[in-house]
């Protein structure tokens, strides 16, 4: 399973998986391979039974997603996403009771086999906490070609290095994140480039980037640049930086006070080091190194202040199809079974796996789903009304497969109709007919809320006029 703390490389992304994570809720969606499978076998009015795949000897936890419409496979973009229970190592079935409001506010549900997150080290923290005595040998070395990244609160503001090196004392300033007096700054050599006037204040978190490269310098706060300088320099202070201090000489200054939630630090280009706060088997607080799989101890003189133990999380091993909420007044048009009507007809929903032709009469119905690469509607002499809204179902059209939603014939103008749609993909208008002109269209309905496309096809024979779409 993948860890989903190694995968978040923004404060703002961090923050989130800590909020994800301790409300049992799951961000990412990976699906490991040979795990058990989940799928619904069968449907009633008040209840679906679900079929689990061949056993892999663990047991896993069983969620579902419910709202208003399918939210495909991230978990957190549902309306509701609980827990159901434990799936046995030995199960092969279960039967879960629909949830409330089903078919009125609730319309479509997915279920989930949430496997538990694994981690390298004993216990994940939310930061280790420094007093100004401790500091931690990154073993990268000092020199222009570092950048890094650090989710740091400060808790007490003095003239403190968070992550530096120098060669005692002079000019030799390998200072990539700093702070003194309320600013922020970074020092290389002789100069020292001020990121931020009055920017740290003691008692915030800060998600800092420092680029400290040969005639490129800068340094962001919260994803924001607030400094940059082009200075020349190939500084080399032989020897390693350090967190919580700088690395001076045989000793240790600068000491600052703050809680690191993470850093990262690349040189030139390549990460080599990808810290989480953690306790190792013995219940010291330190670090743990993401990229070389080891721990990273205290040089200091006290022990590191442990933050809140994060609880382990989950991730997604399998997910089923959706289950969608039909009417008893829903046409259905199944795969391999295309239909036809010619009069009028008035549903309170259209679902079609295979393809609908209109060749009279009017279809009234609020919603047209297509749910399936063979679904749509084929114009050919029927109309929609200027109500109906097409949609696409997200597990069966994506950005690199069209699904043909509709065919017009003879110069028909019912593409207004039908095109009031927020499709969230694309989809393929096929022309066949006529000549087609911007009158034809109503407030501009080419037009996705949501990002999705429309492709018009047209003939040499048949050209479609664009106008003012």
């Amino acid at each position: 399973m993948a860890n989903l703390a190694s995968r978040l490389p923004s404060f703002a992304r961090r923050a989130r998986f800590l909020r994800v994570v301790c409300a049992l809720a799951i961000a990412l969606a990976a699906t490991a391979a040979g795990a058990r499978t989940v799928s619904i076998a069968s449907a009633t009015d008040s209840a679906v039974t679900l079929a689990f795949g061949a056993a892999d000897g663990s047991a896993y936890t069983l969620a579902w997603g419910y709202g208003a419409a399918d939210a495909g496979s991230v978990t957190n973009a549902w309306d509701s996403f609980e827990i159901l229970g434990t799936v046995a190592a030995d199960a092969t079935s279960q039967t879960v009771p629909l949830p409330a409001n089903w078919g009125d506010t609730v319309k479509s549900i997915r279920f989930f086999l949430l496997a538990p997150e694994s981690r390298p080290y004993a216990k994940r923290l939310e930061y280790i906490e420094s007093s100004g005595s401790q500091w931690i040998d990154t073993g990268v070395q000092g020199r222009v070609g570092v950048t890094a990244e650090v989710d740091v609160t400060c808790v007490v503001m003095a003239d403190n290095t968070v992550l530096g090196s120098r060669i005692d004392g002079g000019n030799t300033r390998f200072f990539v994140v700093h702070w003194n007096a309320n600013d922020l700054l970074g020092g290389l050599g002789a100069n020292w480039y001020w990121a931020g006037r009055s920017i740290i204040q003691a008692g915030n978190r800060y998600f800092i980037r420092s680029v400290m490269e040969n005639g490129n310098q800068s340094i962001s706060v919260n994803g924001t640049v607030i400094g940059t300088k082009t200075q020349s320099s190939t500084l080399d202070t032989g020897r390693s930086m350090y967190l919580f201090a700088c690395h001076n000489g045989s000793s240790a200054t600068y000491g600052c006070s703050a809680k690191l939630h993470s850093a990262k630090i690349w040189l030139d280009g390549d990460l080599k080091r990808d810290f989480v706060p953690c306790k190792d088997e013995d219940g010291v607080a330190c670090l743990y190194d993401l990229v070389d799989g080891r721990y990273f101890y205290n040089g200091g003189s006290q022990p590191f202040t442990a933050g809140a133990e994060i609880p382990l999380g989950f991730v997604v091993s399998a997910t089923s199809a959706a289950h969608n909420w039909v009417s008893a007044n829903t046409l259905v048009v199944n795969a391999g079974i295309p239909m036809s009507l010619s009069a009028d007809f008035s549903y309170d929903a259209v679902l079609l796996r295979d393809t609908l032709t209109l060749t009279g009469g009017t279809l009234t119905t609020p919603t047209v789903t297509v749910d399936g690469p063979a679904g749509g509607v084929a114009i050919n002499g029927g109309t929609l009304p200027s109500s109906a809204r097409l949609s696409l179902s997200p597990d069966v059209a994506t950005e690199n497969e069209y699904a043909t939603l509709l065919t017009l014939r003879s110069g028909k103008t019912t593409l207004q109709c039908a095109t009031n749609a927020n499709a969230a993909v694309a989809a393929r208008i096929h022309f066949l007919g006529g000549s087609l002109g911007c009158t034809s269209f109503s407030g501009k309905p080419l037009c996705s809320a949501n990002g999705g496309k429309w492709i018009l096809e047209g003939t040499s024979s048949h050209p479609i006029r664009f106008g003012d779409l």
